[in-house]
């Protein structure tokens, strides 16, 4: 039997975490009310009337914004504590034109213990978040008090944006409001990543005359309604913008493509009209608002005049929806499916508040690589959708970005960690979905299922947003059953009704997932990788549903894991390195450090709630637990499994859990014993602590960062 071990913080008073009931949780199928008023007054009084049920405390929520589809509306509340709003802590009432409430949708968070003052003001923390920006204006900030959820029960912090002019982006910088120690610095940019397919270059041979619309009558420039475009331009060594394309004697833009030109007002007329026309679709076809036109640079290039190879979305202090398209081996504003995509990030943004900072990627239940992957793949979904081609990647291809949404992509199989990778799941998912419903039904239910969506989302919470959309447009007469089933069935073949932050084991049914190892960064620096201290936690936890008494008490838990490199090559003695934590009745949770090598910084989680974990491993375990001696393992119960790990390869992980129990209480026919007692055991390397993965882009620095690191803690 492996070697097991008891937390090694096991006072009480430091064991009040954060609720496993905290992670995001969907309820569909509700019909209570109907409640009378607008629909924040009817979700309101919901609130109140089963506020002791759900765990919530309607007088800590403050109302934040409506999405409406199909006569229903989203209600979403955000949950304060001491009156300082909670980070990614929401509840989302849907309600119904009758005043029903049909479903809700929570993040709350529980067992806070954060005092609600500050040591210092917001400017001192404005201060402090413009000094850990490059490139910020002494103007540039603006600091608003949270609590950022935690193992330990929450920290007082100040979440800071911070704008900077060049390259045009958004950062959010998180400082601790007791001692200004600076906790995150991530920048807000949505980067694409090889989003060319119909209409470009490659595509169609020749330019084709179009319809300028909403332009404002006074101007002469790419200035309109929903859109401002401009260009990059350099005066020597110093860079600006200003409007190259002007209308000709007419009021016409007639210009010709000029790739590789560094100054071409083609791709300014080109950007505005695929943006213009994305921008009605959406505002006539799904009600989507716009606050005001998006400020958009093309021609855009580095502060030296070299090249830019990408284009991204962000937003300024104002709230304006920022577009960037780079100009460089190729000009990425001529692919109208790059335009789109990124604009489909400022509507995913708009709509449902997504956060994908580190600190939220990498929250107290492990790594969440949920929201970066919806933001890509829903975004690829409505840049393929709108051009009716699934196919990504034609023009940009020559950076080997290509993909493909017509694709057999599921969770958690397919899953690894890169959102643009992971992305293909969701966008594949989407595709699928959409040739059944055609084009139009299925870009209306997943801007419906936005509208559902938490700030921190998982894959289920998706595939349960999507899901609830195909019961009400079951209620509605537009689709029947039998086309329900079918998108149902895509949802269930995808992971998407499984992938939450916690994935369910069926007794004897094995489950294979992939792990990421070291290959992320370079499997040949996984050592020195090791001696940093950085691991990966795993993408989900795993749940075994302990069956209730009157199924026969449970007399052992079997729990087996195996690997095999993803490569196919055979396990190397040391090419494995994982640790296993199991807890009843809540997640795992996880409680973070941070090595900081002056260049990049890390974070590193180590296990913090847990009832037993398992140090030592080979390439494989088989545990058996017996009630009363490991675990309680009581009758009804849910017994989690959390891992971290650091292997070097990367590797497939199959995971079976199986349940031995005893004879029914006596009148019960049912014998549903299943599994079996066997501890095979493990045996071999003696585990690290948990500890974040590196980014790839980590791994040039390792040498340096080994030298210059330097720990600190998250309380």
């Amino acid at each position: 039997m492996p070697h097991l071990r008891l937390p090694w913080r096991a006072l009480p008073t430091l064991l009040v975490l954060v609720a496993a009931t905290a992670a995001a949780e969907t309820r569909r199928g509700l019909d209570a009310g109907p409640f009378a008023g607008t629909p924040e007054e009817a979700s309101r009084a919901y609130l109140v009337q089963e506020g002791a049920a759900l765990g919530i405390e309607p007088d800590a929520l403050v109302h934040r914004r409506d999405v409406s589809w199909r006569g229903r509306t989203a209600v979403h509340w955000q949950q304060l504590h001491r009156a300082v709003p909670v980070v990614g802590a929401e509840v989302v009432v849907r309600v119904a034109p009758d005043g029903r409430v049909v479903s809700t949708a929570s993040s709350l968070r529980r067992d806070l213990r954060v005092a609600a003052e500050p040591a210092m003001a917001p400017a001192e923390a404005e201060a402090i978040a413009r000094a850990a920006v490059f490139g910020a204006g002494p103007d540039d900030a603006r600091a608003e008090l949270a609590v950022l959820p935690t193992a330990g029960g929450g920290r007082l912090v100040y979440r800071a944006l911070v704008e900077t002019a060049w390259p045009p982006s958004l950062w959010r910088v998180t400082v601790d409001a007791v001692d200004g120690e600076v906790l995150d610095a991530s920048d807000l940019r949505r980067f694409a990543e090889g989003f060319a397919y119909a209409h470009n270059p490659v595509t169609d041979e020749d330019v084709i005359t179009v319809t300028l619309t909403d332009l404002l009558g006074e101007e002469s420039t790419m200035v309109g309604t929903y859109a401002q475009v401009r260009s990059t331009v350099f005066d020597g060594e110093t860079a600006g913008t200003e409007f190259l394309a002007t209308a000709d004697g007419n009021g016409d833009f007639f210009y010709e493509p000029e790739e590789p030109a560094v100054d071409d007002a083609f791709a300014e007329v080109h950007t505005y009209h695929h943006l213009t026309s994305v921008s009605r679709l959406y505002e006539a076809e799904h009600g989507h608002t716009f606050d005001g036109p998006a400020i958009v640079t093309t021609n855009y290039r580095a502060t030296d005049g070299g090249t830019f190879d990408n284009a991204y979305f962000t937003n300024n202090l104002a709230g304006d929806t920022l577009l960037v398209f780079g100009q460089g081996t190729i000009d990425f504003s001529y692919d109208a499916d790059v335009v789109v995509h990124e604009f489909g990030h400022s509507i995913i943004q708009t709509v449902t508040q997504m956060l994908f900072d580190g600190l939220i990627t990498y929250d107290e239940y492990g790594w969440n690589v949920a929201p970066g992957a919806l933001h890509e793949g829903v975004a690829d979904y409505m840049a393929a959708s709108y051009h009716d081609d699934p196919v990504m990647g034609e023009y940009i291809g020559v950076f080997g970005a290509s993909r493909d949404l017509e694709n057999d992509h599921a969770c958690p199989t397919h899953v690894i960690g890169e959102p643009h990778e992971d992305g293909k799941l969701v966008g594949g998912a989407a595709w699928a979905i959409r040739e059944v419903l055609g084009a139009e039904t299925a870009d209306a239910v997943f801007y419906g299922a936005l509208g559902q969506l938490v700030p921190t989302p998982s894959f289920q919470d998706f595939g349960e947003a999507v899901a609830q959309a195909i019961e009400e447009l079951e209620e509605d007469g537009a689709i029947d059953g039998a086309t329900g089933d079918e998108v149902r069935g895509i949802l269930e073949e995808r992971g998407l009704l499984l992938c939450g932050r916690s994935m369910a084991l069926e007794p004897g049914e094995p489950l294979t997932v992939m792990l990421p190892g070291a290959q992320l960064i370079a499997e040949e620096l996984c050592e020195l990788a090791r001696n940093l201290g950085a691991v990966f936690s795993t993408h989900y936890q795993y749940a075994i549903e302990l069956p209730p008494t009157d199924e026969g008490a449970v007399e052992s838990v079997t729990v087996e894991l195996a690997f095999e490199r993803v490569d196919g090559a055979p396990l190397a003695a040391d090419d494995l390195l994982y640790s296993v934590y199991l807890r009843e009745g809540e997640l795992v949770t996880y409680d973070f450090e941070y090595l900081d090598l002056v260049v990049f910084e890390l974070a590193l989680p180590h296990a913090e709630g847990f009832d037993l974990a398992v140090e030592e491993q080979d390439d494989g375990l088989s545990l058996t637990l017996i009630p009363g001696e490991d675990l309680e393992l009581a009758s009804g119960e849910t017994l989690y499994l959390g891992m971290t790990q650091m292997n070097c390869p990367n590797v497939h992980m199959t995971v079976t859990a199986d349940l031995e129990l005893g004879d029914p209480p006596a009148g019960d026919d049912d014998d549903d014993s299943a599994g079996d007692d066997d501890d095979g055991g493990g045996g071999g390397c003696e585990c690290h602590q948990a500890r974040r993965p590196l980014a790839p882009a980590a791994a040039a620095l390792l040498g340096l960062g080994a030298l210059l690191a330097r720990r600190r803690t998250r309380g």
